[in-house]
């Protein structure tokens, strides 16, 4: 009895064997395109409006086109961190372009990069945006190098992480603004008037 057993167990092993279909090997993507992904993603969940284009390597939005890059990968015990880079560049008013720097944290790597592409698209893409429609927050207006000019700044949200997160609503979101109010208004030089080209459909 024991004999056909054990045959029965050869038989069928190689057939339970077979029945798993083997894991399909999926090529992995340049972070930098996934990143790239995740951020046109991103506008079109959070600013739908506006008609994103693929230029090679680039994000294109009207006369802004945007470089998405991925830094240093960091494994921590409950997240992954990638340190992420957004250059966005207008011939007109920034030509060299704006440099964001921004983590991304999430469970894994297309949750972190999800994540880098969502904090970057809603606080900082978005106040660019409207920006080059000519925006205007009168509440945050202020007077530059010797009081000679006005500038109309925009603030996009404040994102916070960790501790504070839970606690965003006590947190004043122009806090920052004012904080460095002083330093800059002795740093900014006229600029061309608003452009307002409307990236907006």
């Amino acid at each position: 009895m024991s004999l056909l057993r054990r045959l029965r167990q050869l038989v069928q092993k190689p057939q339970a064997e077979a029945a798993t279909p083997a894991t399909p090997q999926v090529p992995d993507l340049n972070p930098d395109v996934l990143f790239r992904e995740q951020v046109a993603q991103a506008i079109q969940t959070h600013l739908p409006e506006l008609a994103v284009t693929r230029t090679g390597p680039q994000l294109a939005i009207g006369s802004l086109t945007l470089t998405c890059l991925v830094g240093e990968r960091r494994q921590h015990p409950q997240a992954i961190v990638f340190g992420l880079e957004v250059r966005a560049y207008q011939a007109t008013y920034f030509p060299g372009g704006l440099v964001d720097c921004l983590a991304g944290i999430g469970a894994d790597d297309a949750d972190a990069l999800a994540s880098g592409a969502h904090n970057y698209v809603t606080g900082v893409l978005q106040p660019i945006v409207e920006a080059l429609d000519a925006a205007h927050s009168p509440a945050l207006d202020f007077y530059g190098r010797a009081g000679l000019l006005k500038w109309h700044p925009l603030a996009g949200p404040l994102h916070v992480q960790g501790f504070w997160a839970a606690r965003i609503t006590e947190l004043d979101e122009a806090y920052f603004l004012r904080l460095f109010q002083p330093h800059l208004a002795e740093l900014f030089e006229e600029q061309p008037m608003p452009l307002a080209e409307n990236l907006r459909q």
